[in-house]
């Protein structure tokens, strides 16, 4: 099955983000994640045939309820040159938290905080996408006191995705 670690959004944040799709679309032509299926992804784990010992290993991830602030739009590789539109997710216990999850999961990739918004399939106005992220005004700030395992279902009409396991932090 095909798996990933995420954080789940607050409903209001998901629907603050999507009130912005309209606007982006006017800048690229791609493929939109739906409203419900908005998150923050912590690592892409891909296939994986027993999700059991995977488990095991991130119980050993530790961490306390913190703040992430959700501000600015971007894009992978650019805004510039954008494959990925994204809204920003800001955290140095964001940071550290998938630092461990590398850590546990002997992998070491460069994270970097983000709601992904849309895959582009082609830049309609690169100038209006530009000036959409200098005056992209949206700011949340919500707590994180868990994450979770999802598998994704890959479907013609987009993923489906299940939660599989929750990952609590530690309360004090």
């Amino acid at each position: 099955m095909r798996v990933f670690l995420a954080i789940d959004l607050p409903e209001e944040l998901k629907n603050q983000i999507y009130s912005y799709y309209k606007k982006v679309s006017k800048a690229v032509y791609g493929k939109f994640v739906e409203k419900e299926n908005l998150h923050i992804t912590l690592k892409f784990i891909g296939e994986v045939l027993d999700i059991n010992p995977l488990i095991e290993r991130l119980n050993y991830v530790k961490f306390k309820p913190f703040e992430v602030k959700v501000k600015g739009l971007s894009a992978f590789p650019s805004i510039e040159n954008p494959r990925v539109v994204w809204v920003g997710a800001h955290s140095v216990y964001l940071n550290d938290l998938a630092n461990q999850i590398n850590r546990v999961l002997k992998s070491y990739e460069n994270f970097v905080g983000h709601i992904t918004i849309v895959r582009v399939k082609r830049v309609l106005d690169k100038k209006y996408l530009l000036e959409l992220a200098k005056k992209f005004d949206l700011e949340y700030k919500f707590v994180v006191d868990r994450f979770y395992l999802y598998k994704s279902t890959l479907t013609p009409n987009g993923p489906i995705y299940e939660k599989l396991y929750e990952f609590k932090s530690i309360q004090d």
